[in-house]
């Protein structure tokens, strides 16, 4: 049993050899740390040494103002490049005194069509070794992003006190991830095995008030794959991670 058998067969709780292992995507000091470990120069040749059942790649993003796009927006509109790990969702965003539809009307809204290189997402993918199931990280955090957006305090309380306002915002967020994501099953087609979306507010469903959980799971993210992936979902990750029918 091979790599690439052992995550689909895992994830569709039948027999395996073992469970199938990722590492997820380590960063900064931790990353260089285990780079060390074992002997590696970068996260493609970690992830090959490691012996990882699954290959994941970044997104590769660049807008000139964002490098990253789990840091796509710019939100104090400042224009600086947002460092994704130390960013923090509780200081005030540009959406803090808006009241009404037309005080959003200022913002640059991206199209990530514009700012992600395809045949950069084609060379990443085709590093994997043939072997593993390939994941690509789509970073798709709309929650996170309207929080940051308003600030954290303001975000929560104009979902309950002026949900207009927290839907616009969160739906045009949404609309930037669907875009995101039909980029990257597009230049991948037929090689790709997962995604993770870095949102885990579908655990928001079992919340008791009504208007908090509406606005945390818009119904246009439900779902965000093509037709082409089935609903067949990691149940240890449900909220990330979504598997395509084996090939």
């Amino acid at each position: 049993m091979n790599s690439k058998e052992r995550f689909h067969a895992t994830a569709k709780r039948e027999t395996v050899d073992r469970p199938a292992v990722w590492m997820s995507a380590p960063v900064g000091a931790e990353l260089d740390a285990m780079c060390r470990l074992y002997g590696a120069k970068d996260w493609h040749e970690l992830q090959v040494l490691a012996g990882d059942d699954v290959y994941a790649f970044d997104v590769p993003y660049d807008s000139g103002y964002a490098t990253s796009i789990a840091a796509a927006f710019d939100w104090y509109m400042n224009g600086s490049n947002v460092d994704p790990e130390h960013r923090t969702l509780t200081a005030d965003g540009c959406f803090k005194d808006a009241e009404e539809l037309e005080d959003l009307d200022f913002f640059p809204w991206p199209d990530p069509r514009d700012y992600i290189d395809v045949e950069e997402v084609r060379r990443r993918i085709d590093a994997a070794p043939k072997d593993r199931a390939t994941l690509a990280q789509v970073w798709s955090a709309h929650f996170q992003d309207a929080c940051a957006a308003f600030g954290m305090e303001t975000a929560l309380m104009n979902m309950i006190a002026n949900p207009e306002i927290y839907r616009a915002v969160d739906e045009k967020i949404v609309e930037f991830y669907l875009r995101a994501n039909e980029v990257i099953y597009e230049a991948t087609k037929g090689k790709l095995d997962a995604i993770t979306s870095g949102s885990a507010t579908i655990s928001a469903a079992s919340t008791p008030a009504m208007p908090v959980r509406r606005s945390l799971i818009p119904s246009s993210m439900l779902p965000t794959v093509p037709a082409a992936m089935s609903s067949a979902w990691s149940a240890s990750a449900r909220a990330t991670v979504c598997l395509p029918t084996p090939r």
